[in-house]
């Protein structure tokens, strides 16, 4: 029994309650984050192990991102929107510190991670259908599977169906990369998740994911015409299968029809046209207070004033910046967007030295889902993406060769 309770399965257990509530509660994962952080307090001999602790340059960059929010939350008139600013960041300070004083992240612990993690995320989505099933087929009076399997009434019972996607994805991209018996059963159960939620930019990064997978495999097949035929087939009859889903086929017509919609009536629901237009108004703003930005807590007011005064009365009841870059930009200023890319941009970098494919994938994916929603704003997305990553930066020894 004493073999069992030993800091490391102590340390393993926290981080797979932290990953797993991901799958559930977008607020379970702020109970993980407070134990993980003050893990390496309780421990007797953390003066001796402070000394022997390697402090690695890797975490400066995303200190100083953290830094740079409370920087500007000293200066801010400390509202509820810049406390929650500043507060959906604090894993950025205090897991890069907790891990680099105590990671157990070891080829064979991550398998176990991210196993349990892979269970939490199937179960969760069964949960998500099966209630929308009841509720909108068994249970109603006029039954429809096409309601039933909508993405915001499945995602109703869980969380925003675009968060669950990047929690889905991360596991396809994992379960790719690092075969094992049980990752075509995961991939599967993923993949369809990701098609009944249709996050639009998830499934894009999706894409171009397998692009690089189908690249990767014609390189180190023998017969590389052969492989390359097989895939283009394989491509073109899933495209072709995919786009007869009518969820997929509407979400694409309509994707397409707004592209170019800017009526002064669009409302938040019309999602291509309500960011198309935003995104025109936010660089617009960012142009008018380029340095120093709006202050900490005032981009979404901002936003919502400006476009007000443009005539799109309907958008600016609801509307958020949805782009992280351009959010950090309005908060903090070229500081807070720099030291962003910086913090992405040096994660990148050292993965790639040393080999970290899965590692490499997070830091592009994290990057690439920024571009159009402003994850970081939402706790549990910010615990997540400074979880798995510290996870990475701060091990003892390479999870890959």
């Amino acid at each position: 029994m004493k073999a069992l309770i030993t800091r490391e399965n102590i340390w393993l257990l926290l981080v797979g309650f932290t990953l797993c509530s991901f799958a559930g509660s977008e607020r379970i994962n702020s109970w993980g984050i407070i134990a993980l952080s003050a893990f390496p307090l309780a421990d007797l001999n953390l003066g001796a192990k402070l000394k022997l602790t390697n402090w690695s340059k890797s975490i400066v960059p995303s200190l100083v991102f953290f830094g740079v929010y409370l920087f500007f939350f000293l200066f801010s008139e400390q509202d509820g929107d810049a406390s929650h600013a500043l507060v959906s960041k604090l894993s950025f300070l205090l897991l890069p510190l907790a891990f680099t004083v105590e990671n157990y992240f070891s080829e064979k612990n991550e398998r176990i991670l991210l196993l349990f993690f892979s269970l939490a995320l199937s179960v969760s989505l069964t949960y998500q259908i099966s209630n929308s099933l009841i509720e909108h087929y068994f249970l109603a009076e006029t039954p429809s599977l096409s309601r039933s399997f909508s993405r915001m009434n499945v995602s109703s019972y869980i969380m925003h169906p675009g968060y669950f996607s990047a929690y889905l994805l991360f596991g396809v991209i994992w379960h790719i990369l690092k075969k094992n018996k049980f990752s075509l059963i995961f991939i599967s159960i993923f993949t369809i998740g990701i098609l009944i939620l249709l996050s639009r930019i998830v499934i894009l990064f999706y894409i171009l994911f397998l692009i690089y997978c189908g690249i990767q495999y014609i390189r180190k097949s023998e017969k590389k015409i052969r492989s390359f035929s097989l895939i283009i087939l394989a491509t073109l009859v899933a495209s072709f299968a995919i786009y007869q889903i009518p969820p997929v086929k509407n979400r694409i017509i309509s994707t397409v029809k707004n592209i170019n919609n800017t009526d002064k009536k669009i409302s938040v629901g019309a999602a291509t046209a309500s960011r198309r237009i935003t995104y025109e108004q936010e660089l617009y703003l960012i142009e008018k207070k380029p340095i120093f930005g709006f202050g900490l807590g005032n981009a979404t007011e901002e936003l919502r004033n400006h476009l007000e005064t443009m005539g799109f009365v309907a958008l600016s009841e609801k509307m958020n910046t949805h782009n992280q870059y351009v959010n950090t930009w309005m908060n903090t200023g070229i500081f807070g967007f720099v030291a962003l890319l910086i913090f992405l941009g040096s994660s990148f970098i050292k993965f790639r030295r040393q080999k970290r494919e899965v590692a490499v994938w997070i830091v592009l994916m994290i990057s690439f889902l920024l571009l159009t929603d402003d994850l970081l704003e939402i706790q549990a997305n910010s615990v997540f993406f400074a979880l798995t990553l510290s996870l990475y930066l701060t091990s003892r020894e390479p999870t890959y060769s």
